[in-house]
C-alpha cells in the first residue's frame, strides 16, 4: 500500500472518496497510515474500467492499450492517469510530445522500468515542438527520460511529486519556479551531464 500522506495531495476530493471506500470495505487504512486494497477488489476495479474503450478510461495502465493510445494519438481529455511499465512493452515505440497532447487533463504520468534493462523500448523523438501539451500534472515519473529538457508546458505549481531517475535532464524549467505543492523530487542517479544537472535540480528541490 501507499502512505496516506503521499496519496492525499494527488487525489481530488480525497477525504470524501477515502471515507466512502472505507465505509464500503473496499479499502483498509492501517494504524501506521497506509492505504491497502484487497487484490480481488483491485482486480474487479480494473475489469470494470476495461469495459470502456481505452481512450475513454479515466485510468490507463494496460501496456497494450497504453501503447496503442500513444501510437495512434487516440488519447482524450477523459484520461487523467497514464501508467506504463516499459519492460512489459512487446515492441519498441517511438513517440513525441504530440502523442501525449490530446490527454490534456492528465494528472498522473508514470513511465517506469527496471534499471538492469539498459535499452528502453520507449523512445522519445526530439522534434520542433510547435505544439506542446499544456499539462497540469500532479505526478510526473519518467525513468531514463532521454532528452535534456522537458517538452511539456507544465504548470509547475500543480506538481506534487517528480521522479526523473536516470534521466539526461539539464534543467526542469526556466527562472524561479512556483513549487508551492512540490513534496518530492527524486533526482537520484541522474546520468552525468557536466555537473549542471545536479546544481539546477538541487536548487529546484530546495525552493
Amino acid at each position: 500500500g501507499d502512505p496516506i500522506l503521499r496519496v492525499k495531495p494527488l487525489v481530488d476530493n480525497f477525504e470524501f472518496g477515502i471515507q466512502l471506500l472505507s465505509e464500503k470495505s473496499l479499502i483498509n487504512i492501517s494504524t501506521d497510515g497506509y492505504l491497502k486494497m484487497h487484490a480481488m477488489v483491485e482486480q474487479m476495479g480494473r475489469q470494470i474500467v476495461r469495459q470502456e474503450r481505452p481512450q475513454d478510461q479515466l485510468i490507463l495502465w494496460d501496456p497494450r492499450e497504453v501503447c496503442r493510445v500513444l501510437a495512434y494519438k487516440s488519447g482524450t481529455e477523459k484520461i487523467q492517469c497514464l501508467t506504463l511499465h516499459i519492460c512489459e512493452m512487446s515492441r519498441e515505440l517511438a513517440i513525441s510530445c504530440n502523442n501525449i497532447g490530446p490527454m490534456y487533463n492528465l494528472k498522473i504520468l508514470k513511465l517506469y522500468k527496471h534499471f538492469d534493462d539498459k535499452e528502453s523500448t520507449l523512445r522519445l523523438v526530439s522534434e520542433d515542438h510547435s505544439y506542446l501539451p499544456n499539462l497540469e500534472l500532479k505526478l510526473l515519473h519518467w525513468d531514463a527520460y532521454p532528452l535534456t529538457v522537458l517538452p511539456f508546458d507544465l504548470h509547475v505549481e500543480c506538481l506534487v511529486e517528480v521522479n526523473l531517475r536516470y534521466s539526461n535532464l539539464e534543467s526542469l524549467w526556466d527562472g524561479t519556479p512556483d513549487l508551492r505543492n512540490l513534496r518530492k523530487l527524486d533526482r537520484d542517479r541522474l546520468y552525468e551531464s557536466g555537473g549542471i544537472v545536479h546544481g539546477r535540480l538541487h536548487e529546484a528541490a530546495t525552493v
